[in-house]
């Protein structure tokens, strides 16, 4: 076969590995991202993680609204993490198919927030899959998957960039079988299937009345952005850094029971949390013992009322 000309199709950062492999490997045409959309205090209009690093590149790039304003070019379309679904005219004018990756171990974790899930559900392995992408979501045959051991104290930040080289590594190999025309497809079970819907904001707030294991791995699947919610003085804080104790705990949940250096010992339904880092509304993100000095929070004192 000869070269395979590739549209690239991505908005989030998750992509930028892979594309950056595929650019040195292999005939890249041009790339598909979002729109620029107003962000920040300003809300002035900002490109896409994936928009810029494509211009940087001195490659094309197609802005979109809709999928449907793109008219198919080349041999096939690799999309990661684009906000796109693909309709299956779009499909089907890929002779060489439209490939995708996915930041979990398929049919496991199908949906927008496959990272965050794992870890709220306290999996101790995901990993990374390419797929042949169909007109449902993330339920194409499987191409490849590897397999990857999540850390026992590992936040999203971490794993994200994780599974992000993983999964270039994959692509890369998905790729050349597909040049050598060498692919084998493993069709998915439905049965097996999972789902992994986007965390809301509602889902982000601690309830205290929960484990110090379950709050944590809310902690760390939040970690280092958007960060988990409770209140404190009748005020949001956001807390992104915490260990479970698991020992009992007297005391409410969500009461302070002790104020340590390594930071404040809060009450759960079942053991004890450590928060060590935080943010208070308004202010920067800050180690406890700094909370502690400028906030004087009070043993006795219940977060989340």
């Amino acid at each position: 076969m000869g070269k395979v000309k590739i549209v690239l199709a991505g908005s989030g950062k998750f992509g930028i590995p892979s594309f950056d492999r595929v650019c040195r490997a292999f005939d890249v045409i041009g790339v598909i991202t979002q729109k620029d959309k107003p962000k920040g205090r300003g809300y002035r209009l900002s490109p896409t993680p994936v928009a810029i690093w494509a211009e940087n590149k001195g490659l094309r790039v197609w802005k979109l609204s809709s999928i449907r304003e793109f008219s198919p070019v080349g041999d096939l379309l690799l999309i990661i993490d684009c906000g796109f679904i693909i309709p299956r005219d779009i499909i089907e004018a890929y002779p060489q198919g439209v490939i995708a990756l996915h930041p979990s171990l398929l049919p496991k974790y199908r949906g927008p927030d496959p990272i965050r899930r794992v870890l709220l559900s306290g999996e101790t392995e995901t990993g990374v899959t390419t797929f042949f992408v169909t007109d449902r979501v993330d339920a194409g045959d499987i191409i490849l998957q590897e397999k990857v051991r999540i850390g026992e104290r590992c936040s999203y930040g971490e794993l994200f960039s994780i599974l992000a080289e993983k999964g270039a590594e994959l692509v890369e190999k998905t790729l050349d079988l597909i040049r050598l025309g060498n692919v084998i497809r493993k069709p998915q079970s439905d049965e097996e299937a999972t789902y992994a819907p986007k965390l809301r904001k509602e889902d982000r707030f601690i309830n205290w009345s929960q484990s110090s294991v379950y709050i944590d791995r809310l902690i760390r699947a939040l970690s280092p952005e958007p960060g988990a919610l409770t209140t404190f003085r009748g005020r949001l804080l956001k807390v992104f850094e915490s260990e479970p104790v698991i020992k009992g705990c007297n005391g409410l949940p969500g009461e302070v029971v002790d104020i340590k250096e390594e930071g404040i010992m809060v009450c759960t339904g079942e053991g004890a949390l450590l928060i060590k880092k935080l943010q208070p509304e308004g202010k920067r993100v800050m180690f406890a013992t700094e909370f502690c000095c400028g906030y004087k929070p009070l043993r006795g004192e219940v977060l989340g009322k």
